[in-house]
């Protein structure tokens, strides 16, 4: 219990710094974030030190916010503050990756991948579009899709799969950029609207990012 109230101590401190600091340029999906709004500020901050001391290792320890779908622990309490501090743009964003969620009324859920990333112009079309994989640990669990604030995500359009008992898949589009980077998040919730995963979506403001990670480059022809 002293270790624990001495990291407290110690996080305080830097919450306090954080408050009186400006983030850089930022590369969502950012861990610590708990909104999707591509930053890292004091109240999330909070909100993690709290899953620390809760001393919880389960893959979705703090619903809603993203770590990555690792444990809220010390090493990524250092990551959100860098985040905060620098910008996420220099806290190296976890890699994409299946996200196991704690059990929640005998279900438990995965959703795969846990972000997605986007350019932020399509040579193609106006839109382009994602996909979530979800798989339940029985057919009685039944889970439904939601953009969060959608008001703001508005670049973000569930169509299909957006409820299902048992697995499922969750397809949905992102228009193009209007020319600021932005962020948004998917919230997975069961029968009793419990969040239980979250899928976090990036887009660049330009047209030179990272293509969407959820996709396999099609091999050339030999």
């Amino acid at each position: 219990m002293k270790l624990k109230l001495r990291r407290l101590t110690v996080l305080c401190g830097v919450v306090g710094l954080v408050a009186n600091s400006a983030g850089a340029g930022v590369v969502a999906p950012c861990v610590g974030d708990c909104n999707a709004d591509l930053k890292v500020g004091v109240a999330e901050l909070v909100r993690g030190v709290r899953c620390v001391l809760d001393g919880t290792t389960s893959s979705e320890p703090c619903p809603g916010c993203y770590y990555g779908g690792g444990p809220v622990d010390v090493a990524a309490m250092v990551r959100a503050v860098n985040n905060a501090l620098l910008g996420c743009s220099t806290g190296s964003p976890a890699s994409p990756k299946a996200t196991w969620t704690p059990v929640v009324n005998g279900c438990h859920f995965t959703i795969d991948p846990d972000s997605s990333s986007f350019r932020g112009c399509f040579p193609d079309g106006p839109e382009k579009f994602g996909s979530i994989s979800v798989s339940a640990s029985s057919d009685d669990c039944c889970w439904s899709a939601a953009v969060r604030d959608p008001a703001r995500a508005f670049f973000v359009e569930l169509l299909d799969g957006v409820s299902a008992c048992g697995g499922g898949t969750v397809e949905y589009s992102v228009q193009m950029s209007n020319g600021t980077q932005r962020g948004a998040a998917i919230d997975l919730s069961d029968a009793d609207q419990n969040l239980v995963a979250t899928h976090w979506i990036d887009q660049a403001n330009h047209c030179t990012a990272t293509p969407n990670r959820t996709r396999t480059p099609t091999p050339l022809p030999k």
